[in-house]
């Protein structure tokens, strides 16, 4: 599981920090913040197993 792990700590970094910004529309914006929300949440369970 130390993979899955690593993927989705990297994923979440991803989203958070991207290497070019690019302005974004509201509705983009929510829609990353809910995709942080889910990787955040599936950590937490990885991290229950």
């Amino acid at each position: 599981m130390a993979w899955e792990s690593g993927a989705t700590k990297q994923a979440l970094y991803d989203l958070e920090h991207p290497v070019v910004y690019t302005p974004r529309s509201k509705e983009v914006q929510q829609a990353r913040m809910k995709e942080g929300e889910f990787y955040r949440a599936f950590l937490e369970k990885l991290e229950r197993l």
